[in-house]
């Protein structure tokens, strides 16, 4: 082959320059869209060229080419800018999933592990042969037109795609200009203040990168809501959903309403005409988040349902939430649960997803559903985030009901019953009890070898509590994982923080998940574990057998328990006999066997007080337990709250002898009690 003049190169390239610049804007347009969506917060800076024509003959005089337009990959390029490591890998995962690969290289490979230098990752690619038919690029989330000026290029419809960091972009930049372009040979002096430069940027990079995963179960992390807070954020973000991109259905001309009807992106309610793009995706996504959390299953369906005939319906998000409610909303029978089900699965299974997250709510799927295969995908979280709180919490409970021997099962040693096989039977008896002592030694040996991950799942809970983001959840999982190895240490702060949680939000299901995963453990024959079946395992608790506990933990109890009791005697029949509603309000068997505790910690809010610390709330608690044991001198407590003019513990201590009014058997000593201290406090 005769190689081409510089002349017929340049000439030969300024007419093909239009078309790479047609290729370099599709390429552009494309990895914006990618770039947008809104797991790649905040979003990478994309940017694309076609190569000068000043350029061109540059590179042609610097190096000998035969044909430099077939010769070069470089003619047309673009470039993403990515904020940390993470986005650089799910960037070239996407290329990889998404172009042909004509070559692949991570440059920083070059200079060897010893040398610090120019670090990215260069692709040259072309359209698959799908898309150049179509003239379409197409991905799960978005689609791209492709003019024909760029396909025009044939068999030089190529580019080269540069995925780096701001850090390395930085440093590349500044080498370029200096060094890559100069003829004169750059000084070793400037040549190792560069690589120093490098390597520092390099150790910034992972810096970041150890940043975002910390924070990232912050990110996914929540703050609990009432019913009321919620939904009172939640309306004005249905308000947003209509107003981002959308206009009131008795504005619509009557040629948009006929243009509508043929329509795929767009959809008709709560009186406005919405189009469905990028923008009312995000919103619906935040709607749907919110709405699933407080057990509004149907807004969710509602919102996301829109989007289920775009390609948004591919996004991991869209189908974790829309999974979340179509099995939080029915049966595990129900078709619909089915559906959700399958979202789900598909959600954990799109390339690239590593979010813990979406597994674990795949999980929740599949114990409704009493599916074995909840046991595999908990393994593999387990295997994948083993210290992660919320993974631990659940793999820790498997363990347990699947490993651990129950209670019921040991056998007892030395009764037998007498007759001919008295021998037989003791063999068996002894075969039983090795049975059973090994398959409990085996399970203690586990649960020693997890003793590091669950120290780590604590620690995680404590950040998570300092953040204050999962809560309450984050002080159940914390206790749980102090009572599997018996520590208890964070054991008071928990109870206290759980019970007084309870009684503000009677949230019935923080209760009944916070009692019943404790009872479920006393099942077993945990070595370490010291659960007991009461309440919520406060007993033992109460600064163990010295009865002697925090007067704070003692009211949270005693609260906790008396909110339990007004709890079942709301959920009486309206006709049920007043013999079963003195049973259920009977609080005999709570104060009775705490009469020492109650005592002792009032004797402790003596001596609080007299140190003249926390006045107020101290002298709240002291009053309530005299108002439990008839102690005459609460009188005292009421009195000096009144004269703090403390309105908000005044009336919290109003609110909560209200609730005991419930309980109190009209006329008796504790109602009297009770009737007196309220007129007081209205009287002030």
């Amino acid at each position: 082959m005769v190689a081409k003049t510089l002349k017929e190169a340049v000439t030969q390239y300024r007419g093909l320059q239009p078309k790479f610049k047609s290729l370099g804007q599709t390429l552009n347009q494309i990895l914006s869209e990618l770039v947008s969506l809104p797991e790649y917060e905040p979003a990478p800076i994309v940017s694309s060229r076609a190569k000068t024509v000043a350029s061109f003959a540059g590179k042609i005089a610097r190096k000998k080419y035969d044909d430099p337009c077939t010769a070069m990959t470089d003619l047309c390029g673009a470039r993403v800018v990515a904020h940390t490591m993470d986005q650089v890998t799910a960037v070239c995962s996407f290329i990889r999933d998404h172009f042909e690969i004509l070559e692949d290289q991570d440059v920083s490979t070059r200079s060897g592990p010893t040398n610090f230098s120019y670090r990215s990752h260069h692709f040259t690619v072309a359209f698959r042969p799908h898309s150049k038919r179509t003239k379409i690029f197409s991905s799960l989330m978005f689609n791209v037109d492709i003019p024909d000026t760029a396909l025009e290029l044939e068999g030089l419809c190529r580019a080269e795609i540069q995925v780096r960091t701001f850090g390395a972009h930085a440093w590349a930049e500044l080498n370029h200009d200096l060094t890559y372009k100069s003829d004169a040979a750059t000084p070793a002096q400037w040549e190792r203040e560069m690589g120093a430069v490098a390597a520092s940027l390099e150790l910034v990079d992972a810096a970041f990168s150890r940043i975002c995963h910390g924070l990232e179960e912050y990110a996914h992390g929540f703050t609990y809501k009432s019913n009321a807070a919620g939904l009172a954020e939640l309306a004005p973000l249905q308000q947003l959903f209509l107003y981002v991109n959308g206009i009131e259905l008795a504005r619509e001309s009557p040629e948009a309403k006929t243009a509508r009807a043929a329509a795929t992106d767009k959809v008709e309610t709560d009186g406005y005409v919405i189009t469905l793009d990028k923008n009312t995706f995000v919103v619906a996504l935040r709607i749907a988040k919110l709405s699933n959390a407080l057990g509004e299953w149907d807004q969710t369906i509602k919102y996301l349902s829109f989007f289920r005939r775009m390609i948004f319906r591919h996004h991991p998000t869209f189908l974790c939430e829309l999974g979340i409610a179509l099995c939080g909303k029915n049966a595990a029978t129900h078709t619909d649960f089915n559906t959700g089900l399958g979202f789900l699965e598909e959600a954990v299974y799109t390339p690239g997803q590593r979010d813990i997250h979406l597994r674990l709510s795949l999980i929740a799927a599949l114990k409704k559903k009493r599916d074995v295969k909840a046991a595999v995908q908990l393994q593999i979280a387990f295997e994948t985030s083993p210290s992660d709180p919320a993974v631990l919490y659940e793999y820790l409970q498997w363990l347990v009901s699947s490993k651990a021997p129950l209670r019921a099962d040991e056998p007892k040693v030395g009764e037998l019953e007498e007759g001919a096989d008295k021998e037989l039977k003791a063999e068996l008896q002894k075969l039983k009890v090795q049975g059973f002592a090994q398959k409990k030694e085996a399970f203690d040996a586990i649960i020693k070898s997890l003793l590091p991950t669950i120290q780590a799942a604590i620690q995680r809970c404590g950040d998570q509590i300092s953040a204050g983001v999962n809560f309450p959840l984050t002080h159940i999982r914390r206790h749980y994982f102090n009572v599997i190895i018996g520590r208890l240490e964070h054991q008071e702060e928990d109870i206290a923080m759980l019970l007084a949680f309870c009684f503000e939000t009677r949230d019935r299901a923080i209760i009944t998940t916070s009692n019943d995963v404790l009872v479920e453990l006393e099942k077993y024959a945990v070595e370490t574990a010291q659960a007991e079946p009461t309440a919520f395992y406060l007993q033992s608790t109460l600064d163990g057998a010295s009865h002697n506990p925090a007067p704070d933990v003692l009211s949270a109890y005693l609260r906790f328990l008396i909110l339990s009791k007004v709890i079942r005697l709301d959920a009486l029949p309206p006709k049920a006999a007043t013999t079963k509603k003195e049973e259920v309000a009977n609080l005999d068997p709570i104060i009775t066997p705490l009469g020492p505790s109650i005592k002792a910690a009032i004797e402790k809010c003596t001596a609080i007080i007299e140190a003249k610390e926390e006045l107020d709330y101290v002298y709240l608690r002291r009053c309530f337990l005299r108002v439990l044991i008839g102690d005459d001198a609460f009188e005292e407590d009421y009195k000096a709250l009144v004269g703090l003019r403390k309105t908000e513990t005044i009336g919290f201590l109003r609110e909560l002898l209200e609730t005991l009014e419930k309980l109190a058997i009209k006329k008796s000593a504790l109602d009297l009690n009770i009737k007196k201290v309220l007129a007081a406090l209205k009287s002030n």
